[in-house]
């Protein structure tokens, strides 16, 4: 796995649902572990772009 990441790429089999891995990547930025790096810049689907997080 790369140092940057969405939460949907954390998702793949065999991973918890969204909201656990929500909750456990909130508390790796409340821990300064990973930080929050903001929109995906290259996204092109429907909706809002997915948030980009990165491993410290």
């Amino acid at each position: 796995m790369s140092k940057r990441f969405t939460l949907s790429e954390l998702g793949r089999p065999p991973a918890g649902s969204p909201a656990t891995l929500r909750k456990a990547v909130d508390e790796l930025v409340a821990e300064s572990k990973v930080a929050k790096v903001g929109p995906k810049e290259d996204y092109s689907g429907r909706g809002r772009a997915p948030t980009v997080y990165e491993l410290k």
